[in-house]
């Protein structure tokens, strides 16, 4: 199953949802009630795109570098994603193509360090939880 070309909320849980704190370039990539909505769609070579709305800013993380806890943030420049079903039916995980880098795959979930609204980073993906997962609400 594939995630369709098409504008999302990207939701944790009904009330969590992916949103930039704010509308710059570099902003913190947070978890919180918003209604912040992203422009999803599919490359060329099938990995995905996510692109805010809102601002035009894409979805990427802070250094090129593909590393555990790397914060994501707001960015001018397109960066790919692959999106893959989890194990729980409706629920994706957004994953760094290419990898594995030094034998992890990377997913796109909450920082390791305690923020109060919840960061987001990359961590390593774990296939079998769901709590990574994401669900794409599909924007009418």
């Amino acid at each position: 199953m594939t995630i369709p070309n098409g504008t999302y909320f990207i939701e944790k849980t009904e009330v969590q949802v992916l949103t930039f704190q704010n509308n710059e370039e570099k902003s913190f990539v947070i978890l919180i009630e918003s209604d912040q909505t992203w422009i999803v769609e599919e490359t060329s070579d099938g990995n995905y795109t996510i692109q805010n709305k809102g601002d035009g800013y894409f979805l990427a993380p802070v250094d090129k570098e593909i590393y555990e806890n790397n914060h994501l943030v707001s960015k001018r420049d397109p960066f790919e994603w692959r999106i893959q079903p989890s194990s729980v039916p409706g629920r994706f995980h957004i994953v760094v193509p290419g990898g594995p880098v030094d034998g992890r795959e990377f997913a796109v979930d909450l920082a390791l360090e305690l923020n109060i609204p919840p960061r987001i980073a990359l961590r390593s993906l774990r296939y079998e939880d769901p709590s990574q997962a994401w669900f794409f609400r599909k924007v009418d």
